[in-house]
């Protein structure tokens, strides 16, 4: 004898999933490792072996989607449009609870460090209660209509699998466009009572509350993830202009570098490798400027040695200094300066030609201390006339190279 008690708890209890459904649940179970274990071989990393089963199964759904939803878009957006397909809708859901429990038994295999407690374990077993019930109410087409949803997540996936297809600013923009606005379309209408009774009938209690009520429910966690979606955004956007940024400046700082001046270039020889390639150095020549040409060295008459210049001060030119404090007029001496020392010199050199017309180069003092027989004077003269002819036109050429200085 059946107990009443029994009966009527029975009666309350919808079956898990019909028996015309049993088929497509198990297809979809079965499906779900084989295209994982096959998909594997592509892609290594844990994260994106763990994005294979979502992305399918968020394709699929959004592909079945697209019959209902054209139907609600093309007519105006209006609900009473929208054909159910009894023999699709269904399925689709059937299919997607199978999905569901075989996605928690791969990803505890293959993927387990990939699986939430919240994305994972409780997130699946409230999406296969929910359709359960969902079949039993008959509002399988309402699921498939808001199966559209599941659009960003498709592209998300991809995005894992193949990073050359990210694009996050597409990514937000579909996800606001139907997870969001999208979605509170569907809350307005159906909280509409014309609507809501011309589209579901007249329901008691959750067969007419229902579908608001589940979308209601869903709403601030699809606003939080599009929150989170959007401050990844401006994160990313920051780390590229900061990390754009670090690399013009040390780009500048490689160019400057490379970009030394040609006396801080100069700078940089050691004495003896600058002596070695016949660099000009302030330490060799403290008071020459790189446009004039040495002057030359008087010829003494005895012996024909080369008389001994006068000593110069002697200065390294700032060569003890690093480079960042080395000034670059150092290295040159001003125009008075040149002309002065110049002039000292043609100065030195016509006193010596004095000597010579006199006598002085060739003795013109004999051991006795008279004076000789004159022969060194005319010699001296001729010398002196010759002398005096080739100093007059170093000195000219002197100054024209001290001008044009």
């Amino acid at each position: 004898m059946e107990s009443p008690i029994l009966a009527a708890i029975q009666a309350r209890v919808w079956p898990v999933i019909p028996s015309h459904l049993v088929s497509t649940f198990w297809a979809t179970f079965v499906a779900t490792p084989i295209v994982y274990l096959i998909l594997a071989q592509r892609y290594r990393t844990g994260r994106q072996r763990a994005w294979i089963a979502t992305g399918a199964a968020s394709g699929c759904m959004t592909i079945t989607a697209v019959p209902f939803f054209w139907d609600w878009l093309s007519n105006g957006c209006s609900l009473t449009a929208v054909d159910p397909r009894w023999w699709l809708s269904e399925r689709v859901c059937a299919g997607f609870m199978g999905y569901l429990v075989s996605d928690l038994i791969t990803g505890s295999i293959f993927y387990s460090a990939h699986i939430s407690l919240v994305m994972g374990w409780i997130h699946h077993i409230i999406y296969f209660i929910l359709l359960s019930y969902v079949i039993a109410q008959r509002w399988s087409f309402i699921f498939c209509l808001g199966a559209m949803m599941e659009l960003p997540t498709n592209l998300l996936a991809l995005a894992t699998l193949e990073p050359a297809l990210r694009n996050d600013y597409f990514f937000a923009a579909s996800f606001f466009t139907l997870r969001i606005a999208y979605h509170i379309l569907l809350i307005v209408q159906f909280a509409l009572p014309s609507t809501r009774v011309e589209f579901l009938g007249n329901k008691p209690g959750m067969g007419q509350w229902g579908p608001l009520l589940f979308f209601c429910l869903a709403l601030p966690m699809h606003v939080i993830w599009f929150y989170g979606c959007v401050k990844g955004i401006i994160r990313r956007s920051k780390q590229k202009k900061e990390a754009a940024l670090k690399a013009t400046s040390e780009a500048a700082e490689t160019i400057k570098g490379t970009q030394t001046p040609g006396a801080e270039k100069l700078l940089d020889f050691p004495p003896a490798a600058a002596r070695a390639v016949g660099l000009p150095t302030p330490s060799l020549t403290p008071y020459a400027s790189p446009l004039l040409r040495p002057l030359p060295v008087p010829i003494s008459a005895e012996g024909g040695k080369q008389l001994t210049p006068p000593e110069t001060p002697t200065t390294d030119g700032g060569l003890n200094k690093t480079p960042s404090e080395l000034v670059l007029p150092n290295l040159y001496v001003p125009k008075e300066e040149v002309r002065r020392r110049l002039g000292k010199e043609l100065r030195e050199a016509a006193e010596d030609t004095v000597l010579r017309a006199t006598g002085y180069a060739n003795g013109a003092v004999n051991g006795n201390g008279t004076v000789g027989n004159g022969n060194g004077v005319k010699q001296g003269g001729e010398e002196a006339k010759v002398e005096d002819t080739e100093g007059v036109e170093e000195s000219e050429r002197r100054r024209s190279e001290i001008e044009v200085y």
